[in-house]
């Protein structure tokens, strides 16, 4: 099935975010754009690749986590301060309930990421050392609109586009970028 998967940009501006957004029910207005967008992506995705009805999904996003601690992380800290939630429903469940179920789900995980949550991760990584990913069940997206590559000029101009990689040996298919854009307001590359 990952041999099988082609990528594809998709690019969202204020008219595709508000169409999304009229599917989230009441009680999860306060989202985030990224969360509705993760969270209808990950459905689509999971519809598109037809998975068995009780295969468990899983969603895997990254959080940034410095100010999760207390004291916070020092001003000028520079190195990776993040952590991977991971979301996991039945297939079923994800391709047949309404766009707020996966939401919720995805809310809840971010809401999850706790001090105490980032200690524990780091504390299972130097015991267990770092788990390859279910390739055939994992989703993971990256938020990368505040990571200044719509500002990056390497001579000849600022960046207009940005993508994934093409060498994607350890983790095929499995792997998407929400992206900043000038074309539209974001752009979001996938796999399906």
């Amino acid at each position: 099935m990952i041999k099988e998967m082609t990528e594809k940009s998709f690019f969202f501006g204020p008219t595709e975010i508000s169409a999304l957004r009229r599917f989230v029910p009441e009680h999860l207005k306060g989202c985030t754009t990224f969360e509705v967008l993760i969270s209808s992506l990950w459905r689509c995705r999971t519809i598109a690749l037809q998975p068995s009805p009780e295969k468990d999904m899983r969603l895997m996003f990254f959080v940034n986590s410095r100010g999760k601690f207390n004291p916070p992380i020092s001003v000028g800290y520079y190195g990776n301060c993040v952590v991977l939630p991971c979301v996991v429903s039945k297939a079923e469940d994800l391709c047949n309930k309404p766009l707020g179920y996966a939401l919720q789900l995805v809310m809840k995980a971010k809401a999850s990421v706790t001090e105490e949550y980032v200690r524990s991760t780091m504390d299972l990584m130097v015991v267990k050392g770092r788990p390859h990913y279910k390739t055939d069940s994992t989703y993971i997206v990256t938020n990368l609109t505040r990571g200044g590559l719509n500002k990056a000029n390497f001579g000849w101009g600022e960046a207009i586009y940005a993508g994934p990689p093409n060498d994607d040996r350890d983790i095929p298919g499995l792997f998407s970028m929400y992206l900043p854009s000038t074309m539209l307001e974001f752009l979001c590359s996938i796999r399906m």
